[in-house]
């Protein structure tokens, strides 16, 4: 049995919460007097233990289940200290508020090349000097700066990406992108299998990362960003380039037609910014729709993902599992939205996920596959 599940802990852990207690035991009255001719020194036995009073386990005495090292157990942060886990958390979150409009605004007015090269760069940077922390202020610290550095760039990316297809190609996009998140979240499950230190896993995360700085020099500025610049010759240089890698007729006709209607644009543009009030006016259910949606699917996403490791069975294959089964989930509007259309598909899986979800906490525990097997689902 589990060293863990003794019986000795009946007498000297408390119970909480229908297990043990991970930080009081009960007050020691062993001397060496009360060992009988009888009893070996050093075991342990009930009448050596009060339990009607309580202590605090000192730090040294502390056994983890796990040889892995994290910041919970380097930094001594547990039992009542616990909540500065979840703080990590929310100061990433907060990183992130203040990242991503800043990237927004890094991204509209200097490029989206511009904005992913640095952002990632500065990101790997970041990242790696939070391996070195020394302290959990200095961990949050650089939590917070890399949040702002690194947030910005699923959407840069995203963009960058749907700005180069047509509409007819947007949702297979859409899904291509999204399915190396999806493997980033397997490579990174597998780095923290075989080396279970949180300073490794950040240095093997962030070092490849460091190659983002090259994007200044190798990829392509997004063509409609430099369109509303109107830095037309570059535009048309890019489109020239990608019609001879694809091995397609470009004329120059077509190139003058595109220019002269992107002029007519910038010309008659309201002094070149975004009427974001009236957008607001005309679409301000729509926006507070999405936002709603967009708030209750992040709740749940990373509520899934993030417990995945609290499941039964090995926590580093869950997290894999949970990520390998979102793959065939990208493909899945590929096969619903053209049949369904945006609003039935958004509603039909987010039903599903929900009901998913309502029956995993039904089910007894000794249910474990029926319990995964719906936890993939969600």
């Amino acid at each position: 049995s589990s060293n863990y599940e003794e019986n000795w802990t009946q007498f000297t852990i408390p119970k909480k919460n229908n297990g043990l207690d991970q930080c009081n035991r009960f007050v020691v009255n062993y001397t060496q007097n009360q060992v009988s001719q009888n009893e070996s020194l050093g075991f342990c036995y009930a009448h050596n233990f009060d339990s009607t009073q309580k202590e605090r386990c000192s730090d040294n005495n502390f056994i983890y289940r796990d040889k892995e090292v994290t910041i919970a157990n380097e930094f001594n942060i547990y039992c009542e200290d616990e909540w500065k886990l979840t703080l990590v958390g929310t100061i990433g979150n907060v990183g992130q508020f203040v990242g991503i409009p800043l990237g927004g605004f890094i991204s509209d007015r200097y490029g989206r090349r511009t904005a992913l090269a640095y952002g990632g760069f500065f990101s790997a940077l970041l990242g790696l000097l939070r391996s070195f922390t020394p302290s959990y202020a200095s961990f949050l610290i650089f939590e917070f700066l890399d949040n702002i550095a690194s947030s910005p760039m699923y959407s840069v990316c995203f963009i960058l990406g749907i700005e180069l297809v047509g509409p007819k190609r947007r949702v297979m996009a859409c899904s291509l992108i999204t399915i190396f998140y999806a493997i980033g979240e397997v490579a990174l499950g597998l780095v923290a299998k075989y080396y279970q230190n949180w300073r490794v896993i950040l240095r093997i995360v962030y070092i490849p990362a460091i190659v983002f700085i090259t994007y200044i020099w190798i990829l392509p500025e997004s063509i409609r960003w430099l369109m509303s610049q109107a830095k037309e010759e570059d535009a048309k240089n890019i489109l020239q380039r990608a019609a001879r890698v694809n091995k397609r007729k470009l004329s120059n006709g077509s190139l003058d037609k595109l220019i002269l209607s992107n002029r007519v644009k910038l010309a008659t543009a309201t002094g070149g910014r975004f009427p974001i009030i009236e957008s607001f006016k005309k679409l301000t259910w729509r926006i507070i729709n999405c936002s709603f949606c967009w708030i209750i699917v992040v709740l749940v996403y990373y509520g899934i993902s993030l417990n995945a490791v609290l499941l039964d069975g090995n926590k580093y294959n869950n997290f894999i599992f949970i990520a390998l089964i979102e793959i065939p989930g990208f493909f899945l509007p590929l096969i619903i939205m053209p049949r369904f259309g945006r609003r039935y598909s958004l509603c039909g899986t987010m039903l599903l996920s929900g009901l998913c979800c309502l029956i995993t906490t039904f089910l007894p525990s000794d249910q474990f596959v029926w319990r995964f097997i719906l936890f993939l689902i969600c």
